[in-house]
């Protein structure tokens, strides 16, 4: 019999893993709102609409997992897995993603804005990036997923007549960060 606490008080007594509880809860639109979820393994979990923000998510394992329109707000994801994770629409307003892998996670419409250790950019007329700050800084562009500097030679290769120097000027401003972080 598994307890799912929130806030102090105890929300739900199931049996079952904490995924499952996680997603009846979901399903059933009960608040996770400052739940502890720290180290759960909710991997490939459907949390489309959850209510979680301020949540403890602390090294969850979140690969896979349907966020979409999730709220997140204020929510602790410090090294949490959300490797390949649909975040599309999520509210991470106020969210502290250091550390987070996002390696692949779908951040189309999520709205970041106070997000902690997440920098927004974008080429001149072009579409949105991503910067997160962890132990080393990476970059989410279209596609591309990778480091600082691997996101700077995909940049030269890509487009070596950058005529507007957009990326070239984004790429500078990321580096004086990076060498802040180290």
């Amino acid at each position: 019999m598994k307890l799912l606490r929130t806030g102090g008080s105890l929300i739900i007594e199931l049996e079952g893993t904490t995924k499952e509880i996680v997603e009846h809860c979901v399903k059933s639109k009960i608040s996770l709102r400052y739940a502890d979820l720290r180290d759960a393994d909710l991997q490939g979990a459907n949390l489309r609409d959850a209510k979680i923000q301020g949540a403890d998510l602390q090294g969850a394992d979140l690969q896979g997992a349907n966020l979409r329109d999730a709220n997140l707000r204020y929510a602790y994801l410090r090294y949490a897995n959300l490797q390949d994770a649909n975040l599309q629409d999520a509210d991470l307003r106020g969210a502290d993603l250091r550390d987070a892998d996002l390696q692949g996670a779908d951040l189309q419409g999520a709205y970041l804005r106070y997000a902690k250790n997440i920098i927004i950019f974008n080429k001149l007329g072009g579409r949105t990036c991503y910067a997160i700050v962890g132990g080393k800084l990476m970059v989410k562009a279209g596609c591309f997923w990778g480091t600082l500097e691997e996101f700077e030679t995909a940049c030269k290769d890509k487009y070596p007549n950058d005529t507007i120097q957009a990326y070239e000027a984004q790429i500078t401003y990321l580096k004086i960060l990076q060498s802040q972080i180290k």
